[in-house]
């Protein structure tokens, strides 16, 4: 049922609100270390960023094999999912924009994509139309930038390369803060548009798109 992963990842939303709430407080403790700080922050946004695939995940498979939604919708299996491992198939095709050949599977975790990009999941969903195509893409097409900010952080801190880099420096368009010296430093900068923090807003958002998800 849809309504034990919306529970499942609003109480990691809650988790990640508290170690937030834990590294605001030591970012500003006299001696602290700063790479240590970095370094949890790292693991913060990586927490979110993993929780949200893992949502993504596990909602579109359920979604294609038979589920029940919050709102005790019945949606029944997908013609195409004869399996978890056709669905993952069908979902990277998809991304990859190719037209997916009978009887594929993907077995191997790692061969599957990138569960989090809500813009290449909502046009799997546009394709293949469970019951509740309606409300996933509804959810997915949410106005927020906390999936694509979250994993260019989340990418630039975990790779350090010169690209990703530069790609997390282009975010401080959006935000506004003091000192730029790793990436995870935005997540305490506050949105230019709602003057909210940064993290905590994409929180909220990552609630409301599931809330809607699984409606």
């Amino acid at each position: 049922m849809l309504r034990k992963s919306l529970k499942a990842f609003e109480a990691r939303l809650s988790v990640g609100e508290h170690l937030f709430d834990q590294a605001s407080k030591r970012s500003i403790a006299t001696g602290f270390s700063r790479l240590s700080h970095w370094q949890s922050c790292e693991g913060l946004v990586s927490y979110i960023w993993q929780s949200w695939c893992a949502f993504c995940r596990e909602t579109t498979l359920r979604s294609m094999t038979g589920t029940t939604t919050v709102s005790s919708m019945v949606v029944p299996r997908h013609p195409e999912a004869i399996g978890e491992g056709r669905v993952c198939y069908l979902v990277k095709s998809s991304f990859l924009g190719h037209i997916a050949k009978p009887g594929k599977e993907i077995t191997d975790y790692w061969k599957e994509v990138t569960w989090g990009d809500s813009t290449a999941l909502a046009q799997f969903f546009a394709v293949y139309t469970p019951s509740n195509h309606l409300q996933l893409r509804g959810g997915l097409a949410y106005p927020t930038f906390a999936p694509d900010h979250l994993r260019i952080i989340r990418n630039a801190s975990a790779h350090l390369s010169n690209t990703a880099l530069a790609d997390a420096a282009a975010l401080q368009t959006h935000y506004q803060g003091l000192v730029f010296r790793h990436p995870t430093d935005l997540i305490f900068w506050r949105s230019r548009s709602s003057g909210e923090i940064a993290f905590l807003e994409w929180i909220a958002d990552f609630r409301s798109m599931a809330q809607l998800m699984c409606e």
